[in-house]
This record gives C-alpha cells, structure tokens and sequence, in this order.
C-alpha cells in the first residue's frame, strides 16, 4: 500500500494506507471518467436522483475562513446557492459574530470536531487533529464536544457530521465508529467520505441509520477529491490556481453535458477561493444551468429517506 505520512524529527507517523486497488481504479478512471460517471449515474436514479443537484459546503480551519466566508456568502445569495459551514469548534468560538451573522442569513451548520485543525508554524498553517492518530475515547469525545459547540454558538443542534481531515480516517472501522456516535447522538447524516464511495454505493447511501453523502471528484478524475486545498499554489500561499476554476467548470459543463443524475457535493475552504474569479464563474454556471442548489438536509427529505433506522437504502 502507498500511504501518506509526516515527519516528527526522524520519527516518521503514516497518516493513511491507500491500497495498490485504490491508486489503479483511480488510473482507470481517468482513462474512462465517462463510464464512471455513468455507473455513479445508474446508481443515483436508483436512489431515486432525477437529475444532478448541487450541494456546496465550506470547511473553515483558520480565521481567515471566517473572513473569507463572511464575503463569499454575499454573493452566493445574489446567485440563490446555499451553503453549509463545517467549522471546528475552536474556530467557531473564536469567529462567533461572524457565523452567527450567516446562520441567521440561513446558513447551515455540521459538526466538524471540536479541536483546532490548524496550527501557525514555521510562517505558515499547518494541519493538526487528525482521528487516526487519536484513541477511540479521544475522537467520541471532540465529536461530543463539537456538537456542544456548534450547539452553543449557533443555536441549533447540528444534524450532520464531517471529521477533520477526513480523507484519512477511510477504513471500515473508522467510519463505523463516527456512525455509531452519531447515531447516537441523533444525527441524521454524514459527509465525511472520499469520492470513491460515491461509485460503491451512490450519491446517498444509508449505512448504521445515517445518510452518508460522499464528496465529488471531477468530470477528468472521478474519484480524487475536487477540493481547494490540492489546487493551493503551496502552504504559504493558500490560493487556488486558475487550474481549479477551470476544473470546477468544466466539470459542472461535461456531468451536464453526459445527462448525469446525481449529487455534485463540492467542498472548499473559503480563503482558497474568496479571491478567484474562477470559482465564482463556476457558482454562476450552477446558477445559469437552473442546476438546484440543495442542502443535504434537502436531499433527505426529497428522497423521503427515514433516518436513525437500520433499513438498508441504496447500498450497492
């Protein structure tokens, strides 16, 4: 397996293990991302997807996020888009008047972990807090923590869940263990799993009582991630490139372009963005193409799915 790790001193700590299948199907579906898509496609109508929607959400892991959020909600009024904020609960107490001010413009609010997801080291942010370096204990704990957050802040109890740094903590067990808590905590869903569950299973599968909803790859490569932080020109400069922009649309152009049912389920940290005329074109595009902009609470509710119930749906 090929894994991604850091170095403490000498010390090295292996964050994830992607198996040798993991990085050959993600090959494969670059070489035919069309029948890919369409595989996700037969799996989305099965669900009972009738076209493609949209779902933006924002992970927020520093104050700038809080700024950046501030100015980017403005415009995705104008544009009818809704959002969701994951924000950890550190940086939710710290920013408090300012997503405060956007859940009362109706933004909606996931847990996303109490503990802080970043740290300023070496002139630069660098990501900390991550599940597969904790105990059991440690993660139910920041779960029930930034519920309690969330819950405090914002005024309503979150009903969705999405871990930091998510991307590592894939394996069975993981997610079995952030299901279990959740459930328990009367949470009706999750998006807190890579693209390629997306392709097992659909746009919105039911597992352990809660709706998980995987994150979107692109039309070009349908089962990495398309998020904000791989397009960063580098760590100290936390903007995207214009490659993401022109990924983005082109994206949203060729699922449409393919008749795609589905779920495009974009997430991006606000300060990558807030600058780039790219990501903007493309919110425009989602606009223009009458693409309907939901929630994921909205989903739920337009599938009619009963949640907090063991009944299988959509599992493939």
């Amino acid at each position: 397996a090929s894994d991604f790790s850091i170095y403490f001193g000498n010390k090295k700590i292996i964050l994830a293990k992607f198996p040798i299948r993991t990085l050959l199907l993600d090959r494969l579906a670059r070489t035919f991302p069309r029948l890919f898509w369409q595989r996700y496609s037969a799996l989305a109508r099965r669900q009972g997807f009738d076209r493609l929607y949209f779902i933006l959400s924002f992970d927020c892991d520093t104050s700038q996020d809080a700024e950046a959020a501030a100015i980017i909600h403005e415009r995705l009024i104008k544009l009818g888009i809704k959002a969701t904020y994951a924000v950890p609960g550190r940086q939710l107490e710290e920013n408090s008047a300012i997503y405060q001010s956007l859940a009362a413009k109706g933004a909606t609010f996931i847990n996303h972990g109490a503990r802080p997801h970043t740290i300023w080291q070496d002139d630069h942010y660098q990501s900390s807090a991550f599940y597969n370096l904790m105990t059991t204990a440690e993660v139910v704990e920041d779960i029930h923590k930034g519920h309690e957050i969330v819950t405090r802040v914002i005024g309503t109890p979150p009903q969705g869940f999405r871990g930091p740094h998510f991307g590592r903590f894939q394996r069975p067990e993981d997610l079995n263990l952030i299901y279990s808590t959740i459930k328990k905590m009367g949470y009706s869903f999750a998006t807190t799993t890579i693209p390629e569950f997306g392709f097992r299973h659909g746009p919105a599968w039911k597992v352990s009582g809660i709706v998980e909803f995987p994150l979107s790859g692109s039309s070009k490569a349908p089962i990495s991630l398309l998020d904000s932080y791989t397009y960063i020109h580098n760590p100290k400069d936390r903007t995207v490139t214009d490659e993401y922009g022109k990924l983005f649309q082109s994206t949203i152009i060729t699922l449409m372009d393919w008749n795609i049912c589905g779920l495009l389920n974009i997430y991006v940290d606000p300060s990558h963005v807030v600058q780039i005329d790219g990501f903007y074109d493309g919110l425009k595009l989602i606009s223009d193409l009458q693409i309907p902009s939901m929630q994921y609470e909205d989903i739920i509710s337009m599938l009619n799915i009963q949640t907090n119930t063991n009944t299988c749906f959509g599992q493939a």
